[in-house]
């Protein structure tokens, strides 16, 4: 009974986490007409205009169909997909209510030698696969419940997300022609841990960390989910899976299944699949005897600091992106003299794994240009950086762009464009000129990767990706023709680069990455490095090779003499098979081959997004109302709505709340983002007793709220920026069942409009280093100043500001209001008191507050107990605030100080993924010379 009794209270907790998130990704333009595909197992949604990718789509879905449910020993129902081919989104993704999937066009720029759309299919797919598994048993009775957010409630309480990752990345593997489990770079991150620090606990491994460097939960949970299928069974987890559909009320069904199936739970499994794959690597690794190499720029000693892509552009000066834990994405000049560092520019908005290009005169990247309104329609910016002038200049396009490329001349950019209806192109920009002069088609519907010019700007060299894997091509500017240099196959080729008559490039033939070289005429090739961890990114500078050399404390740059002399032949060196993938490609049967996939054309209809504005996908026995800020859970009832494009989202219930003035309402909520003003609509009526000294007073209530908000996103280099303008008509109208009380109806009207300017941030940042906020609002009632909802005015502005150490910060903010009506701040104020005054009542006119704060850091403990608390981080806020207030009816003016410390700690309870901040504020008001304690606790959803 306790068990089942706990279920019920975590479940419904959890459930509401979940539930409130109505996650999306954002909206394609509204003037976007769409089409769909349906059959028996998928509804296909795409953009018109894309019928050649919803159809290669919906044939390789269809073919993966009962491939990849295989070991999970289920096959789905039906579920839509959403094709997204506007944005520069390189991902996907698989959300539950409503159940979809999310699919974009945008290769990764480490995509792996398989097709883009074969490899998301085999990875989202199977997280489908997962979650309606769970949709059995005891679950699916809380499907009738809950609807669509019973197995999401589910699964976030007891799949861990490194299963639910590491399995799907176990699916493209063992399916897939390559895979991440066939890559070097993907597990070099642990590999590099294991060896060089140690084997973290689980609860840092799952959870993270601000001390150490640790490898994300696609990496963790391939090792332990391929290594416990190789182990025992290919069927382990559908077994496991079948237990938590089946008996989630037994608290631990996740660990009772594999307790039963392999003798171990989860942190027994992770430790002895962790030893066993730390034991290959090792093995791996003393194979190879390293080559030493000079190293120009030290990855991070204390802190976890790396340097990418590093370009040598004269004697003492070489250019580098630089992240880490304590450090934002950057692009840095480091001078080898001098050993200084100098900031060039903030690449937040650069694709983290893109690399810049660079020579002594330019530096060139792209980042995203966002749309104005559409989250989902974007383009690009390409960025460029004249090293001797130090001035950055921005091409604005109206094309998706990826991987630009200086010549060595710098007289041409050539970059990679996506069209949205799939086909990839080279695109050629004039830098003297300004304009774009030259589209080239890439041939047999390729992909082109990482594009690099020649010396003599004649030649353009790239790695294509296709169905049939990677292969090294040249294009020749003159001729416009293209020339394979190394065919396709299933190595993992990156980075490619010229040198004289060679081509240097990156690839884990030997398990490891390491800079190649291969001859442009003849086809030889030689391994250029022997790394421990893996060498990438090579560039070449006069006679002299620079790379990323990866180490457990972040990427070092090293730098080796250009001597093909000195090379090992790559026919001597032994290449890495990755038996762990064989053996998961053994349990399946047979990989699958996409070239004997059935051409089936599907039939295509017009989508018509008026009849799918209502999608019901769930429904409660309680009520919920969630916000940005707030989440409210009470008794009532509810069905929820939200159509497959994320544009509309409705609710619909029954709320009674049992405060002071107790009612119960009938309530309707409408959200419409497919225009260009979000238009939100919500309507209460019912009854509300009202409590006086009196008497108890009933009334029949009715509250109806029309707003629209414009949001413009103008987010640019280092910085997000949004300025959003919004309008509020609300009509309140209340009536006394009593003689002795009159009916009450207020009109009250709010317009607003804010400004945000925030610095991108890093790990280890509790505050942007720089940033502003300014917000400005007002509110009336047109029929009356007398209404409680009267004429109320407010300002505010932050600003954020750097310390001078690290990951500090400084923060300011301002307020004022003023009310017409004095007995109105009650009703609608919004202005912030001084902290420790919250119970007081501020009877006034006007107001005025400000408050600065001081944020630093503690101490990065890494602290775990068990399976029950890890604490990841402590950290203090001190502060100052103020407030002077003037009523006109008292004809008082009053002044409030009060100082204070803020201590919190970030941790995770019950191995729940969201962190949860409590913290206690001691503050001192000076007026009353009272001390305050209160308890803080907040919880951050957004982490799910």
């Amino acid at each position: 009974m306790k068990k089942r009794v706990f279920f019920c209270i975590t479940l419904f907790f959890v459930s509401q986490a979940l539930y409130a998130q109505y996650f999306s990704w954002g909206n394609e333009r509204g003037s976007t007409r769409w089409n769909h595909i349906t059959t028996e197992h998928f509804q296909v949604i795409y953009p018109q205009g894309c019928d050649s990718i919803a159809q290669r789509c919906t044939q390789i879905l269809h073919y993966v169909y009962t491939a990849v449910g295989n070991t999970l020993q289920h096959e789905p129902a039906k579920i839509s997909v959403i094709l997204h081919s506007q944005s520069r989104i390189s991902n996907a993704s698989v959300a539950w209510a409503p159940k979809r999937i999310d699919m974009f066009d945008v290769v990764s720029p480490m995509q792996t030698p398989d097709d883009w759309w074969e490899n998301l299919a085999l990875h989202e797919y199977r997280h489908v696969v997962q979650m309606d598994k769970l949709n059995e048993g005891f679950t699916r009775i809380l499907y009738f419940l809950l609807g669509e957010q019973a197995p999401s409630a589910v699964a976030g309480l007891y799949f861990p997300s490194w299963f639910m990752e590491g399995d799907a990345v176990v699916s493209e593997t063992a399916l897939g022609t390559a895979g991440r489990g066939r890559t070097a770079d993907f597990s070099m991150g642990l590999r590099a841990q294991l060896a060089q620090k140690q084997q973290f606990s689980y609860t840092k491994a799952y959870f993270g960390s601000y001390r150490d460097y640790v490898p994300n939960v696609y990496e963790m949970g391939y090792v332990v989910v391929a290594n416990t299928r190789a182990l025992y069974n290919p069927y382990v987890f559908a077994k496991v899976a079948q237990n938590v559909a089946q008996h989630p009320y037994s608290i631990t069904p996740f660990d009772n299944a594999l307790k039963r199936e392999t003798g171990k739970n989860k942190l027994q499994l992770y430790d002895s699949t962790f030893k066993k794959q730390s034991l290959e690597w090792q093995l791996l690794r003393e194979r190879e005897i390293q080559k030493p190499f000079d190293t120009l720029i030290f990855a991070g000693k204390k802190i976890f600091t790396s340097y990418r892509f590093a370009q040598q552009i004269s004697e003492h000066t070489i250019l580098a992106e630089r992240s880490g834990l304590a450090h934002r994405r950057q692009l840095i000049a480091f001078d080898t003299k001098t050993k200084k560092i100098k900031r060039i520019a903030n690449t937040s908005q650069k694709p983290a794994d893109e690399a810049f290009s660079a020579n002594e005169k330019l530096v060139v990247w792209a980042e995203t240009k966002p749309s104005l309104r559409w989250e989902l329609t974007n383009a690009t910016f390409i960025y460029t950086y004249n090293v001797q002038t130090h001035k950055k200049r921005r091409i604005s396009t109206k094309m998706r762009l990826f991987a630009p490329a200086v010549s060595a001349d710098a007289s041409q950019i050539v970059a990679v464009e996506i069209a949205a209806n799939g086909t990839y192109s080279l695109q050629f920009y004039n830098i003297q000129k300004k304009q774009w002069t030259e589209k080239i088609p890439l041939p047999q519907g390729e992909y082109a990767l990482a594009p690099t010019w020649n010396a003599d700007a004649t030649k353009i060299a790239y790695v294509g990706v296709s169905s049939r894997g990677k292969r090294l091509v040249e294009y020749d500017v003159y001729t416009q023709q293209f020339r394979e240099i190394l065919p396709y196959s299933t190595e993992d080729l990156q980075s490619p680069v010229y040198y004289n008559s060679y081509i240097l490039y990156t690839s884990s033939y030997s398990g490891v990455d390491n800079v190649y070289a291969v001859h442009s005429l003849s086809g030889q090739q030689w391994r250029v490095t022997v790394s421990n961890f893996g060498a990438q990114s090579p560039r070449v500078y006069g006679t002299t090779i620079t790379f990323s050399d990866y180490s457990a404390n972040g990427f070092c740059v090293g730098s080796l003499p250009a001597e093909p002399y000195k090379w090992h032949t790559k026919n001597a060196v032994r290449r890495y098979d990755f038996p762990l993938a064989e053996t998961l490609a053994w349990q399946e049967n047979s990989t699958l081959d996409f070239t004997k996939m059935p051409d089936t054309v599907f039939v295509s209809r017009k989508y018509s997004k008026l009849a799918h504005l209502f999608h019901i996908h769930s429904w409660s026995p309680f009520y919920l109302e969630y916000t940005q800020n707030t989440t409210n859970v009470g008794i009532g009832a509810q069905v929820v709505s939200q159509n497959m494009l994320a544009t509309a989202i409705t609710r619909l219930g029954y709320k009674a709340t049992f405060d002071s003035n107790p009612k119960h309402v009938g309530f309707a909520a409408f959200r419409y983002t497919g225009f260009f003003p979000i238009i939100d609509l919500e309507s209460e009526v019912g009854t509300q007793t009202i409590s006086t000294n009196a008497q108890d007073v009933h009334c029949t209530v009715a509250n109806n709220t029309a707003a629209m908000s414009l949001p413009f996103v103008i987010s640019r280099g280092g910085f997000s920026r949004f300025f959003v303008l919004q309008g509020q008509a609300q009509h309140m109208f209340l009536e006394a069942r009593s003689a002795a009380f009159r009916t009450f109806s207020s009109l009250a009207c709010r317009y607003s409009a804010v400004f945000s300017n925030m610095s991108s941030t890093a790990p280890r940042d509790l505050n942007p280093a720089w940033g502003q906020r300014m917000e400005i609002s007002y509110s009336h009632n047109p029929r009356t100043t007398m209404s409680p909802l009267s004429n109320y005015a407010y300002s505010r502005m932050d600003l954020y500001v750097p310390s001078m150490f690290k990951n500090h910060s400084i923060h300011g903010a301002a307020a004022a209001d003023w009310h017409q009506n004095e007995g109105a701040l009650l009703f609608n104020t919004q202005i912030f008191v001084p902290r420790g005054t919250e119970s007081m009542v501020f009877r006034r006119k006007e107001m005025i507050s400000s408050r600065i704060e001081y944020t630093l850091p503690l101490f990065y403990p890494d602290l775990a107990w068990r399976e029950v608390f890890y604490c990841a981080r402590l950290w203090a806020t001190a502060f100052c605030d103020y407030a002077l207030t003037h009523s006109k009816l008292q004809n008082t003016t009053n002044h409030y100080t009060s100082y204070g410390l803020d201590l919190n700690a970030e941790m995770h309870l019950l191995h729940f993924r969201a962190p949860l901040t409590a913290g206690v504020r001691t503050a001192y008001v000076q007026q009353t010379q009272q001390i305050s304690c209160l308890a803080l606790l907040s919880i951050n959803m957004g982490a799910l």
